[in-house]
């Protein structure tokens, strides 16, 4: 039964295909890739690590801010700029179940892992995670594509069955700065603790904004025994950005 229902899957795929041919999201154009050669080598990149708290942006031998190495969120790595193109994108992979464009950024993500000196102690990779009820609506949570993806490049454990979001919570997109404090404090929790136990991690979410919600996270895993904890992700919008672009 298993068997046919992946021939009928593959079957509905391949006439899918047939009817609308697989296309580059930026341009448009056929490709076989979410997105195409072309676009992802002209895609704007960011190469700083930057403090959650005070924005201080890390030189290359930085391994926090020096002005609050002792925050739960030593620093976050966004690849990119917010700008009109990564904006569509990002919308595309968190409403739209655009799980080719999540894959293509957890390559990313994975390489600046892999690459930069600065996470050669980190070995542990983790998602964001959704409330069992809006992951039943969505099917999919975003940040655990990107991060399965991730930890396989950058060679990274990857731990989904650490962090559970306990309490559901409102959109942060709708809320100001206090107020997403506020929205995600007591929001989740950690149960396995023995695996992060005196461990480095790092956290993948699609956008960073303020960083309450990856601050959370991560005060609650160096509450349960986590040693050193950063973000990457795609993109750093602005709060005024968040509310204005629903991400």
């Amino acid at each position: 039964m298993k068997n046919l229902r992946n021939i009928f899957k593959k079957t509905l795929a391949c006439i899918s295909d047939l009817i609308y041919p697989p296309s580059c999201a930026i341009c448009g154009k056929p490709s076989d890739e979410a997105i195409c050669t072309e676009c992802a080598t002209n895609l704007a990149k960011i190469s700083y690590s930057y403090c959650p708290i005070c924005g201080y942006k890390l030189k290359d031998d930085d391994f926090f801010c020096p002005m609050h190495e002792e925050a739960p969120l030593l620093f976050v790595r966004p690849s990119a700029p917010f700008d009109p193109v990564y904006r569509e994108l990002i919308h595309e992979l968190k409403f739209y179940g655009g799980v080719d464009i999540a894959n293509f950024f957890g390559i990313i993500l994975g390489k600046i892992i892999k690459d930069e000196k600065i996470f050669s102690d980190y070995h542990v990779i983790l998602p964001v995670p959704l409330h069992s009820r809006r992951l039943k609506e969505r099917s999919y949570n975003q940040s655990e594509i990107l991060a399965k993806m991730a930890s396989t490049i950058s060679e990274r454990e990857f731990l989904n069955d650490c962090a559970l979001r306990i309490r559901e919570t409102e959109a942060q997109t709708k809320l100001g700065v206090k107020e997403r404090v506020e929205n995600v404090r007591g929001a989740f929790d950690i149960i396995n603790s023995d695996r992060i136990n005196g461990k480095s991690i790092i956290i993948i979410d699609d956008v960073v904004t303020t960083g309450a919600t990856t601050n959370e996270i991560a005060r609650i895993l160096k509450k349960n025994g986590a040693n050193n904890i950063c973000v990457v992700c795609i993109a750093h919008p602005t709060t005024e950005d968040s509310l204005k672009y629903k991400i």
